[in-house]
């Protein structure tokens, strides 16, 4: 996820004081979930920003005219690349609530703790998958999956392929009213992922259990073509 300080607000040296203590404030509070970057309409890096390595010049004004902008202002670009957040410098608290927010729920903060050793896109893919499983979203978890993926859910039968991974996620789904991550370590070999956590799955009844498990994955390409979920959906069933 980007957030691109790029409306109201002229940029002046005060401005991108501003812009520099935002970036270092999202930076400490969501480390690497979140990539800032200054877009200025240059040929050659302000001055001002000299103590930042995050800028991206525009000097022909493309992504200024793309997004409507002629002033200072803040853009928060979703891994989806939607608008996610848009306001003027002045916003820049609600912008870090809106963040807060969002990923806290996300399980983000313990995504980036030190026992999580993973690079930034493995970290982004398991924030999509946290957000389509939250989500009740076997679309979106599909997505993250290879046309001929092998997938496992616990003791059930190995299946082959998007659309049989879809209806078992969708009839998963179906037998839950919700359910939230909370991930404790993971660790990255190559194009192997895997990650320890905990899930608590909110009963159609409104009772709640939570199961540990485990996640091994094999990427291709940026998407998932093997996934072997180790986990034990017997408490699930028990009232």
């Amino acid at each position: 996820m980007d957030t691109t300080p790029l409306c109201r607000e002229k940029a002046t040296t005060e401005t991108y004081r501003k812009l520099l203590s935002l970036q270092q404030r999202v930076s400490k509070a969501h480390r690497q979930l979140i990539h800032s970057y200054f877009i200025v309409p240059e040929l050659l890096p302000p001055q001002d920003l000299s103590a930042s390595d995050s800028i991206l010049m525009d000097g022909e004004h493309f992504a200024h005219e793309r997004y409507g902008v002629s002033s200072a202002c803040l853009y928060l670009i979703r891994p989806d690349w939607y608008i996610g957040f848009r306001g003027g410098i002045a916003d820049s608290d609600r912008l870090l609530d809106y963040l807060a927010r969002t990923l806290t729920t996300l399980g983000e903060s313990v995504m980036s703790s030190s026992e999580t050793t993973v690079s930034f896109s493995t970290s982004q893919l398991i924030h999509q998958i946290y957000a389509a499983d939250e989500a009740l979203d076997a679309d979106a978890f599909v997505a993250l999956l290879t046309e001929d993926v092998q997938f496992r859910l616990g003791s059930n039968p190995l299946v082959a392929g998007r659309e049989s991974v879809r209806q078992i996620i969708t009839t998963f789904f179906s037998t839950v009213q919700g359910l939230q991550h909370h991930l404790i370590k993971a660790w990255e070999y190559g194009t192997t992922v895997i990650f320890q956590a905990e899930v608590t799955y909110i009963r159609k009844d409104g009772s709640q259990v939570t199961v540990p498990y485990v996640d091994v994955l094999e990427l291709e390409s940026a998407r998932i073509k093997d996934y072997k979920i180790y986990i034990d959906l017997a408490p699930l069933q028990q009232l």
